[in-house]
């Protein structure tokens, strides 16, 4: 997985320089930003602006990392994601359980 993680006041911001979340990097996805969730941060912001494609696998790792956040009181934000992304969240009745930001 090709990202860069920066800190944040709030948490972290994770630009993801992939263009497929599919079953080769869904995996990779979570084992990044799952050590980050031990520190209960209150947000984590990925960035998606390089991402075209996003399978049912992608879509099950964003979901499970924003269920995990919520346990605890955090935010989990989908950020510049591309129209294609957002037909596929929309398509599987999941966009409305995210933040998106634009």
């Amino acid at each position: 997985m090709n990202a860069n993680i920066e800190s944040t006041e709030d948490g972290y911001r994770i630009h993801l320089h992939e263009a497929r979340i599919d079953m080769d990097t869904s995996r990779n996805l979570v084992e990044v930003i799952a050590p980050l969730l031990k520190q209960k941060p209150a947000r984590i912001c990925v960035d998606l602006s390089e991402t075209e494609y996003l399978d049912s696998l992608g879509i099950a790792s964003f979901l499970n990392l924003n269920k995990s956040m919520k346990e605890y009181g955090g935010t989990f934000v989908l950020k510049k994601i591309s129209f294609k992304v957002e037909t596929v969240l929309r398509m599987s009745h999941v966009l409305d359980m995210f933040e998106i930001i634009h």
